[in-house]
């Protein structure tokens, strides 16, 4: 009766050789993909002489060093640090968003007060980049400075992703909008895996930089002018 229900068929299966093969070529491609995925994401390029230096409140003051030096080099009068309200520590710190504690950091490190500006970005913890990106147009705009040649220091894989949302808030323009990708203090990025902020740092940027390049990270429009910011809410 079974006969009747099942036929006979021959099945190829790989030998041990060309399965050997094809786990040497997954092996490869794994260990390419964790060599050139932090390299891939922290992009670092700087436009020729920018006007104006933006700088993200978050990085640590390693980073924010290695912004007030760019300053000094390039001879740039004007920084401007962004970021949204703090999500911790709100209420017991003095500085009340990214912006304004970058600002006051990069003044302790003597930067002058009149060449250094928050761009506060408010409570917009779902899309940061964006929100900050928004900050930086409208104080550029309020001070007449939309014209101007940028470069947004930022830190670890955050970069590329970055200099994207920044395009489509400015207007997709290439050659005015530069980034520069600062290492991180947490890891080395040269062996990210070996360490879990690493391991999250990267592959939740890459997440993240995959749903900026599809859907524009889930937001209804680019426009700056329908976020309120700090910078709009200030008198």
């Amino acid at each position: 009766m079974l006969f009747r229900l099942f036929r006979k068929r021959s099945v190829y299966v790989p030998t041990w050789r060309l399965a050997l093969v094809l786990l040497v070529v997954v092996v490869v491609m794994a260990v390419a993909v964790l060599r050139g995925l932090y390299p891939f994401l922290a992009l670092s390029s700087p436009v020729e002489q920018p006007d104006v230096i933006v700088v993200d409140g978050w990085i640590s003051d390693r980073s924010m060093e290695a912004a007030m030096a760019l300053a000094e080099q390039k001879s740039c009068k004007v920084m401007l640090v962004a970021g949204v309200d703090l999500a911790t520590g709100h209420f017991l710190s003095e500085y009340k968003t990214y912006a304004h504690l970058g600002e006051a950091t990069l003044e302790a490190m003597g930067v002058p007060e009149d060449e250094v500006h928050p761009a506060p970005a408010g409570p917009n913890h779902r899309h940061r980049s964006f929100a900050g990106a928004a900050a930086v147009y409208q104080w550029l705009e309020t001070e007449d400075l939309l014209a101007s040649r940028i470069v947004v220091i930022t830190e670890g894989p955050h970069g590329r992703r970055s200099r994207a949302v920044y395009r489509k808030v400015f207007g997709n323009a290439p050659t005015g909008i530069g980034v520069l990708s600062m290492p991180p203090v947490a890891y080395d990025p040269e062996s990210w895996w070996k360490t879990s902020s690493g391991m999250k740092s990267v592959i939740v940027e890459a997440v993240a930089f995959l749903d900026e390049w599809l859907r524009d990270g889930g937001r209804e429009t680019n426009d700056p002018a329908t976020v309120q910011t700090g910078v709009t809410a200030a008198p």
